[in-house]
């Protein structure tokens, strides 16, 4: 009997009723279209060149292709090479990917009129929003609006100038780092790669710089007895680096997708996601129930933790245990990434790992031994902050980010057959902002663009062709400088203790891990100790 009520219902006329619908679609779709091209041509604008894979209205090749992109450790290289088969001076352009179609762009002027000029005219958007909630939650980072506002509230002014020079706090972690390169009997290290180490260092520093409390990847038997809470298991600290980055690898890949991020699922990175923030939520609940008096209240040398002072703003366990995730990710990967690429490119120029030596021992001294007292000198010395600057640019620790146009507008280049004329931006277009590719621009950055070269930046004025953290209202600059301090100060210890450096990899070809950022996927380095009279 169902089956000749469907045989009915399909004879009545459901399938003229769902062509017809489809028919509305069609012409609706079209007249949008129209309508689009009459305002861009009234605005002055041009057509945007296309980096779409021809014969593939379903994007099966480039879901191809970007795997194997990803298979190979090429993904920012795939993305640089779809721009420049377009044309030379192609910089930004349409593409798509599962029936969307997008812009990318590596074009400083059209990033700073994102990020910067026309930022009321952009969102990050709901897809943004949709995957944060279900991996680390809502915060700083993937907060709009008066959400944004209230997390900008509560997490700015709790950066001091002390704490993110804490060359104390820095000391501690790389001590245990440099103890993990054991040293042969010719004066040179036996671990070769540095990678695994600067994440879990890294990792050591961010969480008790946030936490109060160190992670201790590097050396468990350092961990201190955590508090205790009534009806509380204790967090498994245990398993945190490992969870960080599987987490965090797949949000990575799963973002690529977009509005089709729930295409690609994973059990494993939501208990890995769970591990994390429920040690982010046991933190916040400690620092609580010390505001509350239900703990031991601050340490007595009246050392500063970020989370503790949250708690002057906001008692909410869910927004600070939100919060102190998204600034764990952000304070952790930027650093160990760009610690990686400089160590990376130096280890395959030795005669710029010893003119950074020499510059640094003229700044600081070459006594790894004596304590550093503030980080001013490291600041002032030219050549470490070029080699910094140098690294971000060739590294690009946060290659990518996006954003939403809410209404629609022009961004002011891209258009035309030379790619000079503005561009029709409609309401609801994505935007790739592609940092990686813009800093792999050779008629920005010359014919050895590709070269690690950190002499290019002395008398180079810092603008937009330089967007290490992006730009614009919504960057944390208390946080990016304590990524260029940590990482300063890291880079000063390490040549002031090894006088020489070795690269070990055969491997001539860079491979990008792009796990939440981008990294070198390996560094392998080996130093020679220098000798305690240096």
């Amino acid at each position: 009997m169902a089956i000749l009520r469907i045989e009915s219902l399909l004879q009545i006329g459901f399938l003229p009723t769902a062509a017809a619908l489809l028919s509305i679609y069609l012409v609706y779709a079209a007249l949008q279209k129209w309508d689009q091209r009459r305002t861009a041509h009234r605005r002055g604008c041009e057509p945007v060149r296309s980096a779409a894979m021809k014969n593939d209205p379903f994007s099966v090749r480039v879901v191809w292709a970007v795997r194997d992109a990803y298979a190979r450790d090429e993904m920012p290289l795939f993305r640089i090479r779809s721009m420049d088969a377009v044309g030379p001076n192609a910089h930004t352009v349409k593409v798509k990917f599962l029936m969307n179609e997008a812009l990318e762009t590596r074009d400083p002027l059209n990033i700073k009129t994102v990020l910067s000029t026309d930022v009321l005219r952009y969102e990050l958007g709901p897809v943004r929003g949709q995957m944060a909630s279900e991996f680390f939650g809502m915060n700083l980072f993937t907060n709009e609006g008066k959400a944004w506002k209230t997390s900008r509230s509560i997490v700015r002014p709790h950066f001091y100038l002390t704490q993110i020079e804490d060359v104390d706090l820095f000391e501690k972690h790389l001590h245990q780092l440099l103890l993990k390169l054991d040293v042969d009997s010719n004066g040179w290290t036996r671990n070769p790669d540095l990678s695994d180490l600067f994440f879990h260092l890294t990792l050591d520093v961010a969480s008790e710089f946030l936490f109060h409390h160190s992670v201790h990847s590097q050396n468990p038997a350092l961990r201190r007895d955590l508090p205790v809470l009534k009806g509380r298991p204790m967090p498994d600290m245990e398993s945190i680096g490992l969870a960080y980055n599987r987490a965090t690898d797949h949000l990575t890949r799963a973002s690529f997708l977009g509005k089709w991020y729930w295409l690609f699922p994973s059990v494993a990175a939501t208990r890995d996601t769970k591990t994390v923030m429920t040690i982010c939520q046991w933190f916040a609940d400690v620092a609580i129930a010390r505001r509350l008096g239900q703990e031991d209240p601050l340490d007595k040398d009246d050392q500063y933790y970020f989370l503790d002072e949250l708690t002057r703003s906001c008692l909410d366990r869910e927004v600070l245990s939100q919060e102190v995730a998204g600034l764990l990710f952000a304070a952790g990967n930027t650093t160990a990434g760009l610690l990686g690429w400089l160590f990376f490119y130096l280890s395959r120029q030795p005669s710029l790992y010893e003119k950074l030596r020499v510059e640094v021992g003229q700044a600081i001294g070459l006594d790894s031994t004596r304590p550093m007292d503030d980080m001013s000198k490291l600041r002032n010395c030219d050549y470490l902050q070029n080699c910094i600057s140098e690294g971000l640019r060739l590294g690009t620790p946060a290659p990518i980010t996006a954003r939403r146009a809410t209404q629609d507008t022009t961004l002011p280049t891209g258009g035309g057959d030379d790619g000079t004329a503005p561009i029709f931006v409609p309401k609801g277009t994505q935007i790739a902002l592609n940092f990686f590719a813009l800093h792999h621009r050779a008629d920005l950055y010359g014919d050895d663009v590709e070269e690690f070269r950190p002499d290019r930046w002395e008398n180079r004025e810092k603008g937009w062709d330089l967007c290490a953290f992006g730009g614009g209202p919504r960057t944390l600059s208390p946080l990016e400088q304590f990524a260029l301090n940590e990482a300063s100060y890291v880079v000063a210890r390490i040549v002031q203790r090894y006088d020489k450096i070795e690269n070990l990899d055969p491997c001539k070809d860079i491979k990008y891990s792009t796990r939440f950022g981008n990294r070198t996927k390996t560094v392998p380095v080996s130093f020679h100790e220098a000798k305690a009279s240096a």
